[in-house]
């Protein structure tokens, strides 16, 4: 979090494929699946932080048509009474149209009042990545032997070969 400018600067990340890989295991749901089917590709992904908490946009692009994702972290002690399942620390909303560096020039576009009415960081995939995660790593190497996939690694390396050839999240790549 050091590493990280406060709003209004913002880090754009030098590797947003990687970036979309680290939260589509976790967070994949209907937002990434409409995505997905609709042909678009990530393109950028830019981070800032506010006081207790860190903001990353991802945009995603369609020839001419651009939607975005913001994924929400809090960090601050503050929420440690407010957090529950449903009002979780890490959150993703979206998609919504329009390009990101148009939305951060606004600072009310780094609120989460902006998006709590929307309940798109749930998703839909938790019971699939817990059941994996419950696994062996022989068994993960069992069922990727079964859905046809040649992968060498950890059990992480396992999980993702497997969720990336049920869901295609590589697509948005």
């Amino acid at each position: 979090m050091a590493t990280l400018p406060k709003f209004p600067l913002f880090k754009i990340s030098e590797t947003p494929q990687k970036d979309l890989i680290n939260i589509a295991v976790e967070y994949y749901s209907d937002r990434f699946e409409e995505l997905r089917t609709s042909g678009y590709k990530v393109s950028k992904v830019i981070t800032s932080k506010v006081m207790g908490e860190i903001w990353t946009f991802y945009q995603f692009t369609n020839n001419e048509s651009h939607k975005y994702l913001v994924k929400l972290k809090i960090y601050s002690a503050q929420f440690d009474q407010c957090e529950s399942e449903d009002n979780p620390r890490n959150r993703i909303y979206g998609p919504y149209d329009g390009l990101i560096d148009e939305i951060i020039k606004d600072r009310e576009n780094l609120k989460i009042s902006k998006y709590q009415n929307d309940n798109s960081y749930k998703s839909n995939i938790h019971s699939i990545i817990n059941e994996m995660n419950d696994l062996k790593l022989r068994e993960l190497k069992a069922t990727c032997k079964e859905v046809e996939l040649k992968i060498k690694g950890n059990k992480d390396d396992f999980v993702y070969a497997i969720l990336n050839k049920i869901l295609k999240f590589e697509e948005l790549i």
